[in-house]
């Protein structure tokens, strides 16, 4: 079953914070939205420390870590009623932000503690620090500001870069933190403040800051299991495979019903795959349906998200905190791919997944969570959302749906890239059939060579290693699985580029 498929932007609407996840954004971790927690802040005397305590839960989402703590500090050295302010008005708006009112010699800190260390990579996922400044006050004076981060073993690093008026955003390397480790961050500040001999004011909007990775292209889906019933609990999982635009085979992934109970019982329930297309790929779909020989009541609900497969990948995803309202949660996470358990990162597919109330439907979502097993690196195949599905008077249909489920990711690889280059047409994309192979793979274009060239494969360090040439109509290459030398390549990951006519790579994975 196929559907109209709704413009992408407003799969989100239901949302708390929306436009922390903008389709087309990289950006799978909120480290402060600012839809949370309100606060007005100022001192009260010259010299005086304002501090606030923002305890994060129940805002998972909104908040990176247990804690926000917010220090404004005035100087007494400052001129007479020049006190800085920190003002934040929350209402679940997409428009929430924190207004910053800093004299000379002031400054506003935002600081983060972390009891656990916490991996600001997202286990090499997560490249970059998104600070969003939507605008300032006209003729302000420009603002410094000071990032902090420290790890585990207390070392830390600190950058100070000056904010210049008009500036809507700041994308900041994590590489260029190479005094700590990125993976083990016990704390992380950011301080905007004025020097003692500038005596100006500095008044700025900071709006969203988040953690966001680069580089994408669409993935595909193909269905595998479409429907799936409960009782008995847990149920089989809904199933599909998740491929890249050109061809390869990236992972499985399936979301299931581990837990329903309602009054004490096991309602019969299930859950329908479909799919529709949105821009270069696929976003697919699952519906939550209540057997419609029985009234709905309010239900207790646990669905399990995982990712596996055998093409020689190994997948593995880090656990996300949801980001949820009474009609909506909204989940985003990396899934990464590696060429042995625990070995190298050869591509990562991030993943948008929504599970919407159905509208009109007279239910609300409450009481959410998510639990999981982490591995030692703090990845998992798979984690479990609990919620609460609660009547709410309204009235609910069981002849349609309550709840729909949507997914939608892309994906990157780290090594070479597996889409064209700017010149390449689709009809002269390269593919692999098959992709995954044992003895050997033919590389195929849509249309034949016109001209003559060679196809070289490369392995996941980026190594050639073996050479093979093609003349003008061929349609196809041949590889043998063997190197130069005639020798059988290793299981693993490869890659196959073209050169001669517009430049084309693909990937093929061999299997022992």
């Amino acid at each position: 079953m196929k559907r109209l498929c709704v413009p992408v932007l407003a799969l989100f609407a239901l949302f708390s914070a929306p436009s922390a996840f903008a389709i087309g954004s990289s950006g799978v971790a909120v480290v402060d939205d600012f839809e949370v927690h309100e606060f007005a802040l100022g001192p009260s005397s010259p010299d005086t420390d304002i501090l606030l305590q923002a305890i994060a839960p129940p805002y998972a989402g909104h908040v990176i870590g247990p804690t926000r703590k917010i220090t404004v500090y005035h100087s007494v050295l400052a001129a007479p009623g020049a006190w800085p302010k920190a003002v934040l008005q929350t209402g679940y708006s997409v428009n929430d932000r924190a207004y910053l009112d800093i004299w000379e010699d002031t400054s506003v800190t935002f600081e983060y503690q972390f009891p656990t260390p916490l991996d600001f990579t997202g286990c090499g996922f997560l490249t970059t620090l998104n600070i969003e400044i939507p605008e300032a006050a006209a003729g302000n004076n420009q603002v410094d500001m000071t990032i902090t981060f420290t790890d585990s073993a207390n070392d830390y690093h600190v950058d100070t870069q000056t904010i210049a008026d008009g500036v809507p955003a700041l994308a900041i390397s994590l590489s260029q933190f190479t005094d700590v480790d990125m993976s083990k961050i016990t704390n992380f500040s950011v301080r905007f403040h004025q020097g003692i001999s500038e005596h100006a004011r500095g008044q700025r909007w900071l709006g969203d800051m988040r953690l966001t990775g680069t580089g994408s292209i669409r993935t595909e889906f193909i269905e595998r299991v479409i429907t799936a019933q409960v009782p008995p609990l847990p149920g089989p999982p809904v199933e599909f495979e998740v491929w890249d635009v050109f061809g390869m085979q990236l992972y499985d992934a399936g979301i299931g019903i581990v837990q329903a109970i309602s009054n004490g019982m096991n309602p019969q329930m299930s859950m329908e795959w479909s799919y529709d297309f949105m821009e270069e790929g696929q976003i697919c779909f699952m519906d939550l349906k209540w057997d419609d020989a029985a009234p709905f009541s309010t239900t207790n609900m646990a669905f399990s998200m995982q990712v596996g497969g055998d093409y020689g990948f190994f997948p593995e995803l880090y656990p996300p905190d949801p980001v949820h309202g009474d009609k909506g949660i909204l989940l985003a996470f990396p899934v990464g791919l590696r060429d042995s358990p625990g070995g190298n990162l050869v591509g990562k597919s991030t993943v948008w997944l929504t599970m919407d109330v159905v509208e009109g439907q007279g239910v609300e979502l409450q009481n959410v969570s998510l639990s999981s097993n982490p591995m030692a690196s703090g990845c998992v195949t798979e984690f479990s959302v609990g919620v609460d599905l609660v009547e709410t008077g309204g009235g609910v249909d069981t002849q349609l749906p309550i709840m729909n489920f949507s997914w939608w990711s892309d994906w990157n690889t780290s090594v070479l890239s597996a889409g064209p280059t700017e010149t390449a047409s689709r009809a002269s994309l390269l593919t692999a059939m098959p992709s995954v192979m044992r003895s050997g793979t033919m590389f195929q274009t849509a249309e034949p060579f016109s001209v003559s060239g060679e196809l070289t494969i490369h392995d996941v360090q980026g190594r050639r290693v073996r050479t093979l040439n093609f003349q003008p109509g061929d349609r196809g290459v041949h590889w043998d699985g063997r190197d130069g030398n005639g020798t059988s390549v290793p299981a693993g990951l490869y890659f196959a580029k073209v050169e001669g006519q517009s430049s084309s790579t693909t990937r093929v994975v061999k299997l022992r």
